[in-house]
């Protein structure tokens, strides 16, 4: 058994609730049935050790009924194994609640499987709590179904708070539900940060209009958007109106090492202002590991000012892959 990955924890567990499955034939059949279905059956057990306590019958008719409702079985059993600790009946039932409150339940499903955990009632509120706060909960759900891994309070304060820094929450969650997963604080960190950049360049917008143009702003990385607005002073031209708001995604989006290439290619009184310095990034036919290994030596030369190095190796540093890292 310990070699087929199973856990000391899960057979202990198993073994008080029925002794006789923990012995090496019943377990090898239920593994096999579990690998012949596509489902990582160590990782499954070691999760739900009830597994062990299905029978084959049983497990076959919950797999076929998790496919018949068009959600990929395998998938979701890996994320969450207790649902086959559920009577295709009960799983049908969830599927209908969500499918009544306009989610497409198997897309959802698909995407979080926690969701078949929640129970109907608790979903229902959550999507009145949504509605009440005048947000179309079956859009914002099928964008992005960790929404209803949130709590009420949770989703008042996070809208409450938008409201409170002058933003449109409903329109705003309705273009970008991700910023339903930002913490009060960090938004109204972002929402000042990006005040006093706009207020440093001299652009001609506010914070709001900013945001209302490009609500996946405030989840975007900080740090990147630091050095990017270092950059940002360093070439443009007296008070650059710099990018109007609704063009601004297109420097975020360029890969921020085409920006410190292009960056160091310029002289020392180059100020090509903010347009044409974005289009020539953009410009920049690297790829990505050839642009790693560009920046890589810029920051090792004088090509650039420290600040922007500085910056670009803060960036870099909290990158999560570890590829994307670059040493300093």
């Amino acid at each position: 058994m310990r070699a087929k990955g199973i856990s000391d924890e899960a057979l202990d567990r198993m073994a008080i609730i029925n002794p006789s499955l923990v012995d090496d034939q019943s377990a090898e059949i239920r593994i096999k049935l579990l690998t012949d279905l596509r489902i990582n059956a160590s990782a499954a057990i070691n999760a739900y050790p009830s597994i062990l306590g299905l029978t084959t019958e049983s497990v076959i008719a919950k797999v076929q009924n998790l496919t018949d409702l068009g959600i990929n079985a395998a998938t979701v059993i890996k994320v969450q194994p207790s649902i086959l600790g559920y009577a295709p009946e009960s799983v049908i039932a969830k599927v209908q609640n969500l499918t009544d409150l306009g989610i497409n339940a198997a897309t959802v499903i698909n995407s979080m499987p926690q969701i078949v955990s929640l129970a109907a009632e608790s979903i229902t509120i959550k999507v009145q709590n949504l509605s009440d706060l005048g947000i179309n909960a079956a859009k914002v759900i099928n964008a992005e179904p960790s929404i209803l891994g949130y709590a009420t309070e949770s989703v008042i304060a996070k809208v409450k708070n938008l409201t409170d820094l002058g933003i449109d929450a409903a329109t705003i969650i309705k273009s970008q539900p991700k910023v339903l997963s930002l913490a009060p604080d960090s938004v109204q960190v972002k929402v000042n940060y990006l005040e006093e950049v706009i207020g440093v360049l001299g652009w001609n917008y506010s914070v709001l209009t900013l945001i209302e143009s490009n609500p996946w702003i405030l989840g975007f990385n900080r740090r990147k958007l630091a050095v990017l607005a270092r950059i940002a002073t360093i070439i443009s031209i007296g008070r650059d109106v710099g990018l109007p708001p609704d063009q601004l995604r297109t420097a975020l989006i360029t890969p921020l090492e085409k920006h410190i290439v292009a960056l160091s290619e310029l002289s020392d009184v180059d100020r090509p202002g903010i347009r044409d310095f974005v289009r020539s990034a953009r410009r920049n036919i690297m790829n990505a590991p050839e642009r790693k290994v560009a920046a890589k030596k810029i920051l090792n030369s004088d090509m650039i000012s420290s600040k922007v190095k500085q910056l670009y190796r803060n960036y870099s540093r909290l990158n999560v892959d570890s590829e994307n890292k670059l040493d300093g």
